[in-house]
Parts: C-alpha cells; structure tokens; sequence
C-alpha cells in the first residue's frame, strides 16, 4: 500500500496495511550530532527546506509531508526590515507565510547574522512588517526557532477593518506551487502532502486578540458574524486552491477554540467550523483540526464540527488527552492523529520509554483504523535522531 493511501484510508476507516505516521516536522531533516535542531533553517533556500523534507521522509518511510505548499511562497503583500541596532547585526530574509495563500501570520523569517556577529540564545530580534496598503506590523524573532515570539494585536478598532480584510483578501496569482510539483514529481505522487490554514475564530483572535475576540460575540454580534462570514469564506477558497494543486490534507489551525469550553464553541463558532468541513469535503481534501493542549472537554463539540481528523492529541502534562479515552468517547466518529509526548518522551525520554510510549500508542489508536500515530505538535529542538529511528521502526515492524 503506497503512503497517500494508507493515509487516505485510515481517516475514513477503510483498512490499511500499518498505521501511518509523521514526525509533525516543520522544518525538514536538520541535526547537529544526531539532534534535531530546527533553528538550522535559518539561512536555508527555500530548495533547500525541501530538499530536506523529501529525505526526512525517505529516511524514516513517513507518510505525509507537512506544509508543502506554504514554504513554497516567494511572493507576498508586504516586505520586511529590521528595526534599531539588528539592522547592523543581522539580515532578514525569506521565507514568508503570505496572509493571501494561507490566511495565518507570516512565519518563519530568516535572520542571518552579519559578519562579525552570531546568534545568541538571549537575543531577541525585532523587525517591522510594511503592509502594501500601508499598515505597520512591529514582530519579534526569537533567535532559537526563527519564529516570532509575539506581535501587536493588529486591528486596534473596528474602523481598521476595512484596511486588515483588503490584506486577509486572497490573492493566488502570484503564488508559486513549483515546490509542491517538485515534492509529487521526487516521491512520483507516493506521499500525502499536508497543506495548513487557520479557522476562522483564530483568525478573528488574531486580528483583535482572544479576549475582544470573546466579548465581541456578546458585545457586538453583527461585526462578530461578519467577521466569521468573511473568514470561513476564504478559507473555503484558500482550502480548494490548495487541494487544486495537490494538496490531500488540510491542517485547520484552531488552538485558540480550546480555551472557548463546549457551550460557547457550539453556540459560537461550530456552525463556521461545520460550514467549512462540508465545503471542503466536498472538493475531496481531508480536513484535520489542529487544536493542542487542555481540549479533553472539547472532544465531542469538535467531532460534532465534521471534521475528518483531530490533532495532536496532546498527553499530560503539557495537554490533558489520553489516546485511550480519545479513541472511547469520539473515535467511532473521527480519525484521531497523535499523541507521542515531544518533550517528556521523545526529546527527554529513555529509549526504552519511546518504545513503550510508542507500541501503547499504536495498541490503542490503531484499533479499527481511523489512527495516525504522530508526535503531539511539532518536535522539540534536541530530540535525539534516534528517539526518531525507534518510533519508525516500530510502527514498520507493526505492519509486518
């Protein structure tokens, strides 16, 4: 069975060879004495970033490869400079997040220490974002990931509506898929490519900040549904783009709804999330809401929202999720996609324990299909290559 089937199936409950599985790596096969170390991207070509996502998933027989189409964006409505004394220290360079291609913020600059200078743990870089309708965006780099650390909430009022939905507009003219067809054309269609954008309540949090986001469903409901209408509208549009250019999977970023409890979710927000799924679905890509940390309580309101798979599942004690009581109370009903622990088990752990975690993960998530086993969120910086090796290993030995 090739990858892009086993993971096709295993969402929708179909029977499958061996449980698939990811090393939810977003930043491609970067070690330094065998641990990973993402802050290696920094300086690296966009050919480069992809280059080493197709080995990371050649080496490891993973069957999904995570952002494809989004690092491959070149062109976006906006520059960027530094700001103060970083401008002499260091470059900043591409690649960008276009709001117009994923509808989230611009992750992942690049800063490049200029001659004479290096990074450092402690430093904390700050650049601007110029706008081309002229809004400003003061950010933060945190100098060990490369991404930014925090941001101004970005409409201060209802009156900037006006200019931020011009930026949130989509705009594929100018988007370069050539490093998706490169991805296809390198593993011959052989992989699941998993593309991501954000529901629409984290983007109305984005743009006021979550507590206004909160209130304003109380405080000002018609510019509440207006801007959940327009949201959940180009999302819809961005998520058929994507899947028009091969994407199988859509990751729907929606952490900030953990912190909504079940009854304002439902009343709320559900209804966007349930009109997306459906519209979605029926342009054939997979739909996965990514919602780490304490979401035990909203398991079921989730489900009810339609969507194919949830993620990361995050295990105590940086979540509250138990795999085993996911896959008792919604995995009937859902694909369930996680829930290795990052850092307790797979950075900080024995071997011994990454096995253990592992086979108890596939004993309980791989029952009647419909499980994905991944790392709950992204790796953490310093996990060893080999915590990697037995987790791949023994999801291979599972199928056999």
């Amino acid at each position: 069975m090739d990858h892009k089937t086993r993971v096709m199936n295993a969402v929708r409950f179909k029977p499958v060879d061996r449980p698939p599985f990811d090393m939810f790596d977003e930043c491609g096969d970067l070690f330094t004495d065998g641990l990973y170390d993402p802050a290696l991207r920094m300086g690296l070509t966009l050919e480069e970033q992809i280059g080493a996502r197709i080995r990371f998933h050649r080496e490891f027989d993973t069957d999904l490869i995570f952002d494809a189409p989004v690092i491959g964006a070149d062109s976006c409505g906006f520059t960027a400079r530094l700001s103060g004394e970083d401008a002499d220290r260091f470059e900043l360079t591409g690649a960008f997040f276009p709001f117009d291609a994923c509808l989230w913020m611009p992750w992942s600059p690049r800063v490049v220490p200029r001659p004479g200078h290096a990074l450092r743990e402690v430093d904390n870089i700050n650049y601007v974002l110029e706008f081309h309708n002229g809004l400003l965006l003061p950010m933060q780099v945190e100098t060990a990931s490369g991404n930014p650390s925090g941001y101004d909430l970005l409409a201060k009022s209802r009156d900037e509506w006006p200019l931020w939905r011009e930026v949130f507009t989509p705009s594929f003219e100018s988007f370069d898929y050539s490093h998706v067809a490169r991805i296809v054309r390198e593993t011959r269609g052989d992989v699941a490519l998993y593309g991501t954008t954000a529901c629409p309540f984290s983007l109305t949090a984005v743009l006021l900040g979550i507590e206004a986001a909160c209130m304003l469903f109380l405080d000002d409901p018609d510019f509440a549904r207006e801007l959940m209408e327009f949201f959940t509208g180009t999302v819809i549009e961005v998520g058929r783009e994507l899947h028009r250019h091969g994407i199988d999977a859509l990751r729907i970023g929606g952490a900030w709804t953990s912190v909504l409890g079940p009854g304002f979710y439902e009343q709320f927000v559900l209804p966007w999330h349930r009109r997306m799924s459906d519209a979605l679905r029926d342009t054939g890509v997979l739909t996965v809401l990514h919602c780490c940390g304490h979401v035990n309580a909203m398991l079921e309101s989730f489900a009810k929202a339609g969507w194919d798979a949830l993620e990361p599942l995050t295990p105590p004690p940086l979540g509250n999720v138990t795999l085993a009581e996911a896959k008792r109370r919604v995995g009937g009903t859902v694909c369930l996609k996680g829930n290795l622990d990052p850092v307790h088990v797979m950075k900080m752990g024995t071997r011994d324990a990454v096995a253990r975690a592992t086979e108890e993960c596939l004993c309980v998530g791989a029952t009647n299909s419909g499980f994905i086993l991944s790392v709950a969120d992204c790796m953490a910086p310093g996990t060893p290559r080999a915590h990697m090796e037995i987790v791949a290993d023994i999801v291979h030995r599972h199928g056999r």
